[in-house]
């Protein structure tokens, strides 16, 4: 799946192992954040306009709104996603130190954000 990728700008698998395996760590994490807000959102479009989008300490919740803005969280992660990628796989033949730490990036921001998503799910529970 991801060997075009690689080829078009004349990788081999075997030496992009850490990159390779970084992007589909991030990759499953973000399916994984899709498929758990898809799981919580989608029953609950006709039966709750509303959900809690943000809680502070000192105020509750001060943010509220439509069903689909849950979304926005894997959505952000999917963006970071795809540019990460094309940035590691762009420049790794130049500098594969940044390419590696770019992707180690783009997985603890996926785990930060599925942590988001999680929390955010369970406010509204």
């Amino acid at each position: 799946m991801f060997g075009r990728l690689f080829e078009r700008h004349r990788l081999h698998l075997r030496e992009a192992r850490y990159v390779r395996f970084a992007l589909l760590l991030a990759t499953g994490v973000n399916l994984l954040t899709w498929a758990f807000t898809l799981w919580f959102v989608v029953p609950r479009l006709h039966t709750s306009p509303f959900f809690a989008l943000h809680y502070t300490i000192y105020f509750g919740v001060d943010r509220i709104g439509a069903p689909w803005k849950l979304l926005g969280l894997p959505l952000l992660g999917l963006l970071i996603l795809v540019v990460d990628a094309w940035f590691s796989v762009r420049h790794y033949e130049k500098d594969r130190l940044a390419s590696a730490g770019v992707m180690t990036l783009a997985v603890l921001l996926q785990g930060l954000l599925a942590l988001v998503a999680f929390l955010t799910i369970l406010l509204n529970i």
